[in-house]
């Protein structure tokens, strides 16, 4: 009887199966929305048939956790007979049930906590790529954490990363990634170093024959406002993550800009160089 109760409770077709009910039940009373309901969402609704499967099936859902800690509970407390081999056996195996199951609830838990907040970082970076005038900005753009890369979902079906196009499109798609990640790891103030350290990200848009920063030196003016864009990005990035957390930007560019000038540290051109001359000489 407890290992019915044991299947019963631990169906893996329980978060599906209210998922279902709900988008019947939203649907028969002309409610609709961008996305299906949670699961505690008009639970007191439920005159109906559909409204009371459903009511049922997603009380079942959340209380298994606690059923299984009770059960477990229960099982621990009991003392078969001496001799009771059987008994033993239905209770270790019992118990074997729970664990596995138990393992299952908890990855079910751990994948369910990821998806909302790679959800939560991908709104982020479609909000950054709206700033920059890159192949697919503006779509909803996601994070694919299997073959870490970015894809942009669109109406003709996803586009990953290396079919973006140019390498504008790379460091950009990059640089607001980084953002968005650092963004949601000091908010939720994970143990990741507070720093990023970007080398060269206008690379792609100056000629390899300039030594000066001015946007003077880039040839098309979309260029140059892409490179203005970029800037403007990773600068109000920097503002919205929470403090501890440092930009480090290693690049040649140099914008007239107050705010630009207010974020250089130092300089490094001609016979001021990053790594001393006599340092190489000597």
């Amino acid at each position: 009887m407890i290992g019915k109760l044991i299947e019963i409770v631990c169906n893996p077709r329980l978060p599906q199966q209210c998922k279902r009910l709900s988008r019947r039940f939203l649907v028969g009373h002309g409610i609709f929305g961008p996305s299906l309901a949670p699961l505690g969402f008009l639970t007191k609704h439920t005159g109906t048939d559909i409204g009371r499967q459903r009511h049922t099936c997603c009380q079942l859902f959340q209380a298994r956790p606690l059923y299984l800690g009770k059960l477990r509970d229960f099982l621990e407390s009991v003392q078969p007979d001496q001799g009771d081999e059987d008994t033993k056996e239905e209770i270790e195996g019992l118990r074997e049930q729970i664990s596995a199951v138990k393992s299952h609830l908890n990855s079910d838990e751990t994948s369910s906590r990821m998806d909302t907040f790679l959800s939560l970082i991908s709104q982020k970076m479609t909000e950054y790529s709206s700033q920059l005038d890159l192949e697919h900005s503006g779509s909803s753009l996601r994070l694919d954490i299997k073959k870490l890369s970015i894809v942009a979902d669109t109406e003709d079906g996803p586009i990953p990363l290396n079919r973006m196009g140019s390498g504008e499109n790379w460091v950009g798609y990059h640089v607001l990634a980084h953002l968005a990640l650092h963004w949601w790891f000091r908010k939720r103030d994970r143990p990741v170093p507070a720093f990023l350290i970007l080398d060269q990200p206008t690379q792609a848009y100056y000629p390899s024959d300039r030594t000066e920063g001015g946007l003077d030196q880039i040839e098309k003016d979309e260029d140059r406002q892409a490179v203005l864009a970029l800037f403007k990005l990773m600068y109000e990035g920097c503002k919205q993550i929470e403090s501890p957390f440092q930009l480090i930007v290693l690049d040649h560019a140099h914008l007239a800009n107050d705010w630009f000038e207010a974020c250089i540290i130092e300089e490094w051109r001609g016979q001021n160089a990053l790594v001393p001359r006599d340092w190489v000489s000597s």
